[in-house]
């Protein structure tokens, strides 16, 4: 059982880091592309629950105060393409952003929320 657990883990954690390596520099043709694969990975249960928690906590994670500045902008960075990566994939399931407004306003507005 906890090797299936792990495997799970695993692909949730590959098909997360591909989505966000297909995002990062992406052009705007780019972005519309991968806008309507992930549509399309939405339909087909590819992406999953699992892989949408794995973004929205990639997303509410953030910067940490005692990051270091390289580390802190890759943070930032990560939480960018997760977020864009979730109104995505809310083309085709838009609950994605609404059971999650709070995460949202948190996250997005930091220490000001």
């Amino acid at each position: 059982m906890r090797t299936l657990t792990h495997c799970m883990q695993a692909r949730t954690g590959f098909v997360v880091a591909s989505l966000m390596q297909m995002a990062q520099g992406a052009n705007m043709g780019d972005l519309r592309s991968i806008q309507e694969l992930a549509c399309t990975m939405m339909g087909e249960g590819i992406i999953s629950d699992a892989v949408v928690k794995h973004l929205w906590d990639t997303f509410a994670r953030g910067g940490d105060d005692t990051q270091d500045e390289a580390t802190s902008d890759e943070s930032v960075e990560k939480q960018r393409l997760a977020v864009m990566i979730l109104a995505m994939c809310a083309q085709a399931e838009p609950s994605i952003i609404k059971n999650n407004v709070g995460v949202l306003v948190n996250a997005g507005l930091g220490t000001t929320a």
